[in-house]
């Protein structure tokens, strides 16, 4: 049910982990190679980029906040969503048992009108044996 489009992508990650600190940086860029919906005009090279900071209260809770960008996404777009946004995430994760965790948390458009305004999350995920 897609428009036939090929993107393509690459990034960096890296990250610093302290006794009750951890800091993570990704930097990308993302490259559209066809798109039927824009006519064209989502052939715009972005760049997108992440920061997070977690900071472990217990061993049982944890606490984040990450800020998420991107550059414009569409040629010439009328719709504030398609150019460039900047988005704010901050939650707490609870560890149950063994390697399941909760998260839970909202993500606010940092730059206002350029992404959902609010939104409220919950997980449930189960993290891998690897550190």
């Amino acid at each position: 049910m897609g428009n036939g489009a090929w993107d393509g992508a690459a990034w960096a990650h890296g990250a610093l982990r302290w006794l009750r600190w951890q800091l993570a940086v990704e930097l990308g860029v993302a490259q559209p190679f066809g798109d039927a919906i824009f006519a064209g005009a989502a052939h715009k090279t972005s760049v997108f980029g992440r920061f997070a900071a977690t900071r472990t209260l217990s061993e049982a809770w944890s606490m984040r906040a990450q800020l998420d960008g991107q550059t414009q996404r569409v040629e010439h777009g009328e719709l504030r969503l398609l150019g460039p946004s900047l988005q704010l995430t901050v939650g707490a994760v609870h560890r149950l048992s063994g390697r399941w965790c909760i998260e839970f948390g909202l993500a606010e458009d940092a730059a206002v009108n350029t992404g959902p305004d609010i939104t409220f999350f919950l997980g449930l995920r189960r993290q891998s044996s690897a550190k």
